[in-house]
């Protein structure tokens, strides 16, 4: 009987012993013997340990047990943590088979315990429920997890704000919260908002101080704002920095470094590597030099398009050039478009005679007038001839043979012939004191001061 007395002491000491163990340092016995008397933390560590041996269904037992209030509850961080985890298997289908209404309840769970994770995965769920756009009912679980200090939430929260009209302040103030806590994509966008005066004074100061944190923090975007503004191998490390990091301008900058020998040894193959990374990551420019080095026409005409459709200008003006040769003239003429909506000279005037001669659509005098306009007010002589024509005879524009002498007076200075000849037919048929109006406007277009 003795015996058994010091055994049962023996049994509690050692009992009590592992109750005040850390529970982290607790076998795995001693730590189910625990979470069986009721410990919430040795239960959170329990479904911990056996879910990292996959054993799923045990492990959604004892983590939701640590939810529930037990004889010695876990902490509500801890139990908010656990919820969350209830949440994401059954999201998963770990321990249970899936089931998105059970996942929301134990995100629900979470979040009332100040979990800031589990509310802001009921919002990108109920984003994704209402086709990504941001409804009401999926700003307040944003909202929930911004207040319980979830960064990525905050920077949810921000975005919606500075969408908003007035609500300029509201996403200064959610950016700084999460900038504050490390979010690298809110301190690269408080660093933009500092640098353009953007719901904040300019501080410049401020502004290169938070780029540089989000850049250490491996925010691509600020890796290369960092690389561009500085110079030799500090640019060059940070433009290695951001390429690695998937940013497509410094991938293209790396190309193109590689390819000239800027900085870098000149090495083709890693031109071409940084450029086809640069290229499936968007960039046109990068699709446009890519389509330079193809042999094969199909491969060149395939790149031109994927370098057009990220609005690489000079490659929709090439990809026009191309489809107009091939007589494809609606192809031609969306081209020319594009680039000449993007000011594009000579795009612009190849887009107008389209529209004045009725290639690849209809014919419209009109737009083809404005687009020569454009085109002539930035020198091309070419335009300002066909402007003289179009003023000569009213198409599009009012006819006006004054301003038509001063366009091909323009067009003449460096020698077209056939702005010449233009210029002198209807100085044949003008008055002297037409003739002086036309050259003096053409002066006084040709001084910078254009106003047709």
């Amino acid at each position: 009987m003795f015996k058994d007395k010091r055994l049962a002491l023996a049994f509690a000491a050692c009992c009590l012993v592992a109750c005040q163990a850390p529970v982290t340092t607790l076998s795995e016995a001693e730590l189910t013997a625990s979470a069986q008397r009721g410990n919430g933390e040795a239960q959170y560590q329990l479904a911990k340990q056996l879910a990292g041996q996959r054993k799923y269904p045990e492990a959604m037992k004892w983590m939701q047990q640590t939810v529930g209030e037990t004889q010695r509850a876990a902490t509500p961080e801890m139990r908010g943590a656990a919820a969350l985890q209830v949440g994401d298997w059954y999201q998963a289908g770990l321990g249970e088979p899936k089931n998105a209404l059970a996942a929301r309840h134990w995100w629900n769970r979470a979040s009332r315990l100040g979990n800031g994770e589990a509310g802001y995965r009921l919002g990108t769920d109920c984003q994704a429920q209402h086709q990504g756009k941001l409804v009401a009912a999926c700003l307040d679980d944003f909202e929930t997890s911004a207040a319980n200090g979830y960064a990525p939430s905050q920077l949810r929260v921000a975005q919606w704000h500075a969408s908003r009209t007035g609500g300029e302040a509201d996403a200064v103030n959610w950016l700084q919260k999460a900038a504050e806590r490390d979010n690298r994509d809110a301190q690269y966008q408080l660093a933009k908002r500092y640098e353009q005066a953007s719901g904040v004074a300019v501080r410049r100061d401020v502004a290169e101080r938070w780029y540089f944190r989000a850049a250490t923090l491996g925010q691509p975007q600020a890796q290369l704002w960092i690389a561009q503004h500085e110079s030799g191998q500090n640019a060059l490390a940070w433009y290695q920095r951001a390429a690695s990091n998937g940013e497509p301008s410094a991938q293209l900058w790396l190309g193109k470094a590689y390819r000239e020998g800027t900085l870098l040894p000149m090495d083709g193959q890693k031109s071409h590597d940084w450029l086809t990374r640069a290229a499936a990551g968007g960039s046109g420019e990068a699709s446009y030099l890519l389509s330079q080095q193809q042999t094969r026409h199909e491969g060149r005409e395939q790149l031109l398009q994927q370098s057009s459709a990220a609005g690489f200008v000079r490659a929709q003006r090439e990809l026009g050039d191309v489809f107009f040769k091939r007589n494809a003239l609606e192809r031609a003429r969306e081209e020319y478009a594009k680039a000449a909506a993007s000011g594009d000279t000579a795009a612009r005037v190849a887009y107008a005679d389209m529209l004045r001669l009725g290639q690849g659509g209809k014919t419209d005098y009109v737009a083809a007038a404005k687009q020569y306009g454009l085109a002539a007010q930035t020198g091309s002589r070419m335009a300002q001839y066909r402007m003289g024509m179009m003023r000569q005879d009213g198409m599009g524009v009012s006819r006006n043979r004054i301003h038509a002498y001063a366009w091909y007076a323009m067009a003449a200075t460096e020698g077209m012939n056939d702005a010449i000849h233009a210029r002198n037919d209807l100085e044949a048929v003008m008055q002297p004191d037409e003739i002086k109006a036309g050259q003096r406007l053409a002066m006084h277009w040709s001084s910078g001061k254009m106003d047709e």
